[in-house]
């Protein structure tokens, strides 16, 4: 049985261990109470019974104790906790570990932290604490482990951090720390982590800090810091991370820098002010992994000895460095036994020359080429397309020749191409189809040539397709317009892309902008474009684009730009456009655009509206000065209007009598000026010919009244009709002496605006033509018919085998002149004839399109479906034809040769007919450049088959 005494320790011994349990209870209730939100539960488990009191915390999570039962340890770490942090946290005396990181408490550090004097390890980080670092926590003494980043922690840099004896971690990163780096800094002996990056710290960095024995990573990158890089840090044996990157440091490096830095791993010292050249004896620092200087002044070449490192990023973008062909790339040669490399940024620099075949040699791990922004002539090493690890290319803006590799489609892994603002020339390579990897194509400005090949819509993860400024020609394939991953730019401007826009259009429903401006689309604004609600930019400018605004557009609740300027655009704006409440800015200019225009959105901003080269829009807002537009109410009067017209009318009408009976007789003598204006013309047109004038009676008669089974044909003017006329072929005959004589008879059709226009047009130019090219005119009529209504024909030579097209669009006609272009448009017109075995009026060109138009559409892929079947031939696989490469337009010569199907005789023969036929004269192949080409031609054919060079020379 136990003593009295001892019974009485042992009892005073269990109200002691009560007691201090107790407080250690209350700190860590009191610690939770501060917690606003627990959703992982990880305080779950912290709880009491209905006395009140607890089993051990220690068995509570994220807390251990000492042998004695008293808390040492609180972990609550990255659960997601809110709240603010209590003061009676410091009332847990013997707590050696507290680590509350990556949570979202908020409010001040309490300075009740100051008292756990055991405290070795306090990490607050990655929280949302604000104030300033609270000054009691100098008296740490035991703190090797300070974690206080990413918060929001404000004020001056403590002085005092520099009296801790045992600190060995400090981050401060990622704070709103302000003033100067202490000094005192440099008394803490023991640190090897010191990150003050990220705050706007300023000043200098003290020169003591470069002397601190034991320093591993000193990172100061985003603040305001100035003056120059104290020269002790490039040669600390200890330092191994050194990243002042983002202030702004003057100065040069010092020429022994990296002479005893043999730890040194990773120097950042990008977007600074620094100049002067890179110290070749960095390459004494053999661990270096990372050099990064971009963004500074640095001039000279890279010295060759940097390439013999093994770095894994060597970033120099933004300096003034130097290459040529005769040096400067060497350091290039080196970099390519390295394996680990990954990465070389070099853009935005002095370089010039040629690249190094040597490139092709880089590691298949290698992954980032930025080369962009300087001077790089020659072309592209086709080697390039062996770094099959590669991500991206960036090689803008330089002054590269040549074609892409075709190999370029090997690199499977490629996310990002950057080629534009370069010379290069040829087609797009149809394997660039197999990057199937590719998120952002530039191609543009550039002189690349041919389609948009078909295998691009295969990138599916594509998000910006720029091929703007460059020569493509053709159909734009609809294949691209399946590319729904489509969602920063689709810009194909400035090239000479025609045809119809496709209807899949309406499938981009991700893109933001789209530009389709300075190309040849025709045809209607497709309604599916309404599809497109991402859309926020839409450029249409400069194409020939016809039919209406669709409505449907006024869906594109995103839209803030829209640009339908120059183009043949007709019919009212639509009113729904004036609901979009987003569109800034809407240009409509230069088009044939008519009616009302509609009153709100951004029909009220006077800037952000253009019409002009609308002359027939009307009303809209006051400040575009438009002039009203007439309607029947325009007619209705008021009561009051009323009576004041009874009383002014009667004054009014005897006032208006003279007048009108002097414009009556003005316009009758008008009428007879304009009738003796078209006699003369007529006559002029006449008295050449043997043949008087005829009257709508007689043809009518010659074509059995207009019988449809004499129709020749139909254009936009009139209608051409065969028929027979008896006529006296000679003046000195007798008029007995009538012959029956075929002609052809074109009626014009008086109610097409410009189809009287057109007739005095043909009539002046017939009587002053004298070509060879030019059907002969028989004779005209201007009569009426029998409705009494105007009618007016001409008549012709009827030749049974001569293209329609002479009689119904004689360009000499509409221009009035006769011209050396006007004979290349006719030769055109004849060869396209031959090639497709269609006139310009059959059927089945389409509605509205010319033969030319119909031509166009499928060349030069599908030009099999649009020539005459006879003339296509019957190949053999290895049958090619010898034709060259070195003419302009129809890649016809002698002097160059190339191996290619017969395919291709009858593809530059339909090339030399379409550059013939081109609307602007001054763009059209002239009659001895078609001569010659064509002569090409056929030499080349008949070499093919086999011709005597006798029969070449014929």
């Amino acid at each position: 049985m136990a003593t009295p005494v001892v019974a009485t320790v042992a009892l005073l011994s269990l109200l002691w261990l009560a007691a201090v349990e107790g407080t250690d209870l209350d700190a860590l209730l009191a610690f939770k109470a501060g917690v606003t939100a627990d959703p992982t539960g990880a305080l779950r488990s912290w709880t009491t019974n209905d006395t009140g009191t607890a089993a051990s915390v220690c068995r509570w999570a994220g807390v251990n104790c000492s042998s004695a039962g008293r808390v040492t340890s609180l972990d609550v770490s990255s659960r997601g906790i809110e709240g603010t942090l209590s003061q009676a946290v410091g009332d847990l005396e013997y707590l050696d570990f507290l680590n509350l990181t990556d949570n979202a408490l908020s409010g001040p550090i309490p300075a009740s932290l100051g008292k756990l004097k055991l405290l070795s390890f306090l990490s607050l980080c990655d929280n949302a604490f604000s104030g300033e670092i609270p000054g009691a926590l100098r008296g740490l003494e035991k703190l090797t482990v300070l974690y206080l980043n990413n918060n929001h922690l404000t004020g001056g840099l403590p002085a005092w951090l520099g009296t801790m004896p045992a600190l060995v971690y400090l981050t401060l990163n990622k704070n709103e720390l302000t003033g100067i780096i202490p000094p005192e800094l440099a008394n803490l002996t023991t640190i090897q982590m010191l990150r003050l990056d990220e705050n706007f710290l300023e000043g200098d960095i003290p020169v003591g800090l470069a002397r601190l024995p034991r320093l591993q990573l000193f990172n100061v990158y985003g603040n305001r810091l100035t003056g120059e890089i104290p020269r002790g840090f490039f040669n600390m044996s200890s330092l191994q991370g050194f990243s002042l990157a983002k202030n702004a440091f003057h100065g040069e490096l010092p020429p022994d820098a990296g002479m005893r830095s043999p730890n040194l791993l990773y120097l950042y010292l990008g977007g600074n002010r620094l100049s002067g050249t890179i110290p070749a004896s960095l390459a004494n620092a053999t661990q270096l992994q990372v050099i990064s200087l971009a963004n500074n002044n640095f001039s000279g070449q890279v010295p060759v000895e940097i390439g013999r490192l093994c770095l894994r990023s060597l970033q120099l973008s933004s300096n003034r460095l130097t290459a040529t062909d005769a040096s400067g790339w060497e350091f290039l040669d080196n970099l390519t036994n390295c394996n680990a490399l990954y990465e070389i940024i070099f853009d935005d620099n002095n370089l010039s020359g040629a690249m190094p075949s040597s490139i092709a040699r880089l590691s298949p791990q290698f992954r980032t080429l930025s080369l962009a922004g300087n001077r790089i002539s020659g072309v592209i090493p086709p080697g390039i397309t062996n770094i099959v690890g590669l991500q991206t290319l960036d090689l803008q803006y330089n002054l590269l020749t040549g074609v892409i590799p075709d190999g370029i489609g090997k690199l499977k892994n490629l996310q990002e191409l950057q080629l534009q603002g370069n010379e290069l020339t040829g087609p797009v390579p149809y394997g660039m189809g197999d990057l199937t990897s590719l998120l952002r194509l530039d191609l543009s400005d550039n002189s690349l040539t041919g389609s948009i090949p078909p295998s691009l819509g295969n990138l599916q993860r594509l998000t910006l397709l720029n091929l703007s400024s460059n020569g493509l020609a053709g159909h734009v394939p609809t294949e691209l317009f399946g590319l729904s991953s489509l969602s920063s730019a689709m810009d194909l401007s400035g090239n000479q892309l025609d045809g119809v826009l496709p209807r899949e259009v309406g499938q981009l429903v991700n893109l933001a902008r789209m530009a389709l401006s300075g190309n040849h689309f025709i045809g209607d604004v497709p309604v599916e474009l309404g599809s497109c609600q991402s859309l926020e930019f839409l450029d249409m400018d400069g194409n020939l684009f016809t039919g209406s605004i669709p409505p449907s557009l006024s869906r594109l609740k995103g839209l803030t730009s829209l640009n339908l300027s120059s183009n043949r655009l007709t019919g009212a704006i639509p009113p729904e456009l004036g609901q979009m409440s987003g569109l800034q800015e809407l240009d409509v200019s230069d088009n044939n655009l008519d009616g009302q225009v509609p009153l709100h959105g951004v029909f009220a901003n006077k800037t952000g509206f253009n019409m002009a080269g609308n002359s027939a829009l009307c009303g809209g807002a006051l400040q575009l000065r438009l002039p009203p537009c007439l309607s029947l109410a325009d007619s209705g009067s008021t009561r009051g209007t009323n009576l004041l017209l009874k009383i002014a009318l009667p004054i009014i009408g005897a006032a208006l009598c003279l007048p009108i009976l002097l414009t009556v007789l003005w316009r009758r003598r008008k009428t007879k000026s304009s009738t003796e204006t078209t006699a003369a013309c007529i006559r002029s047109v006449v008295n050449g010919n043997f043949y008087p004038r005829v009257s709508y009676a007689e043809l009518a008669k010659a074509t059995d009244g207009f019988a449809e089974a004499n129709l020749v044909g139909a254009g936009k003017f009139g209608s051409v009709y065969r028929g027979t006329l008896f006529l006296n072929k000679a003046k000195n005959k007798p008029a007995a002496a009538h012959e029956a004589v075929a002609v052809a008879v074109k009626v014009f059709d008086l109610r097409q605006v410009g189809a009287s226009k057109t007739f005095l047009s043909e009539c002046e130019t017939l009587r002053s033509a004298r070509h060879r090219n030019l059907i002969s005119i028989v004779t005209c009529c201007s009569s009426v018919d029998a409705a009494d209504g105007e009618f007016r024909a001409l008549v012709f030579d009827f030749m049974p085998n001569s293209s329609l097209d002479r009689w119904l669009h004689p360009e000499y006609g509409t221009t009035g002149s006769v011209s050396a272009a006007g004979d290349a448009y006719s030769f055109g017109i004849t060869l396209l004839e031959i090639l497709v075995g269609k006139a310009p009026t059959d059927g089945g060109l389409g509605e509205g399109r010319t033969l030319p138009e119909f031509v166009t559409a499928a060349f030069p892929e599908r030009i099999e479906q649009v020539l005459d079947p006879t003339l296509l031939p019957i190949e053999e696989p290895d049958v090619a034809i010898s034709i060259s490469t070195v003419s302009t337009v129809s890649s016809f010569s002698e002097d160059s040769e190339v191996r290619v199907t017969a395919r291709d005789c009858l593809v530059s023969a339909v090339r030399v007919a379409l550059s013939c036929c081109r609307r602007a004269p001054h763009e059209r192949m002239n009659m001895k450049e078609a001569a010659a080409e064509m002569h090409l031609i056929r030499n080349s054919c008949l070499r093919a088959c086999g011709a005597k060079p006798s029969v070449l020379e014929a």
